[in-house]
């Protein structure tokens, strides 16, 4: 999303995607204990620290289809709390 690349001066474009992969040393790395966020802003809250750290992120573009069938699980209480944690994570530094 742009305004997450904007608000946090990162350069993933991708955020919300959790089709990633990683470095089992990074993770033990980025003490995923201490992230407070769930959901869709954990995966933003995961790309924030590591460009933070200086970590090399390397995006591989999906297809993403749009749903035929079923419900999506991205609701109006995601996309909040996905606002939330942007200027959370832009305003105390985390």
């Amino acid at each position: 999303m742009l305004i997450t690349r904007l608000v946090l001066g990162i350069k993933t474009h991708d955020v919300t995607t959790g089709f990633r992969a990683y470095r089992a040393a990074i993770m033990s790395w980025l003490d995923l204990e201490t992230i407070k966020s769930n959901g869709y802003s954990f995966l933003e809250e995961l790309i924030y620290r590591c460009e933070k750290q200086g970590l090399k992120i390397k995006e591989v573009p999906i297809v993403f289809n749009d749903r035929q069938l079923g419900k999506s699980k991205f609701s109006v209480k995601e996309i909040i709390k996905f606002f939330i944690t942007i200027f959370k994570l832009r305003f105390k530094g985390k």
